[in-house]
């Protein structure tokens, strides 16, 4: 965690461009070019306390725990509490009621969780992705030790999932499933035991991370919207329109990769 705490602190200082640093101090990219700015962006800390909102957290659902294994979800911007509560009985009710444990990534308004995605998108992590870490390593505490967890994430969730990997050691991050639905980083398959990126043909939302998307668009899956979604893209054509978790589109394959999870819960 400390990898982590490190990686993260980069300054925004009198450089006309700034570069990303990873877990481990080492260079990563360019970010961006920003205005001249001495301060630090620190961990969520810096998002909360300036929106006076709350800090991100896990949470369970207290149902019938799986036999073995565990599911987890990570929300995107703009996402209150009861919502993502709401996608983790979702993804529960597709599960056959079995228990979700999620990650609450706390919403700060919807211009500074843009920007906090932003920055998530270029390697820079906050605070989110170290609960990430935590609800992980707590199943892993607990479980066998070749028993798997699926990690289902949405939108934003994806970015913080993916800087949560990068600070997961090659054995750990060998037990997680990743499910990534209308995912704002395309999660490359070599940072998990299996990936799954699903798009809808009818949202954008990949456009975000255009580097991202040239180097690994090959391991991006894009589905047909269903029929509402297909009608409202054709009339707000430069619309997100078909980009919510809970979309018909998902629907069907979350619930194939939930069962194939169900039935095969351990390595091997």
């Amino acid at each position: 965690m400390e990898g982590l705490k490190k990686g993260f602190q980069i300054e925004f200082g009198s450089f006309s461009t700034n570069h990303l640093v990873d877990y481990h101090m080492t260079h990563v990219e360019p970010l961006f070019n920003l205005a001249p700015k001495k301060r630090l962006l620190n961990f969520e800390s810096d998002f909360s306390q300036n929106s006076n909102s709350s800090f991100s957290k896990n949470y369970s659902l207290n149902r019938t725990s799986f036999p073995r294994g565990e599911i987890g979800f990570s929300n995107g911007v703009n996402t209150n509490f009861l919502s993502v509560q709401n996608h983790a009985e979702y993804i529960s009710n597709l599960s056959g009621g079995y228990n979700v444990n999620y990650t609450h990534n706390a919403t700060h308004g919807l211009f500074t969780d843009l920007y906090e995605a932003r920055c998530n998108i270029n390697k820079v992590t906050t605070e989110p992705s170290r609960v990430v870490q935590e609800r992980w390593r707590s199943f892993f505490a607990r479980s066998h030790p070749k028993e798997l967890c699926l990690e289902i994430c949405q939108s934003q969730g994806a970015a913080h999932v993916r800087n949560a990997l990068l600070g997961m050691s090659k054995n750990e991050r060998q037990r997680i499933i990743i499910l990534a639905v209308a995912p704002a980083v395309i999660i490359p398959k070599n940072l998990a035991r299996d990936v799954y990126n699903i798009f809808s043909s009818a949202d954008d939302i990949y456009l975000f991370d255009r580097k991202g998307w040239k180097a690994n668009k090959q391991e991006a899956t894009f589905l047909p919207p269903y029929s509402g979604a297909r009608i409202k893209r054709a009339i707000f054509k430069h619309l997100y329109w078909d980009h919510n978790f809970q979309s018909l589109t998902y629907k069907d394959t979350i619930q194939r990769i939930i069962t194939n999870y169900i039935n095969h819960p351990y390595e091997g």
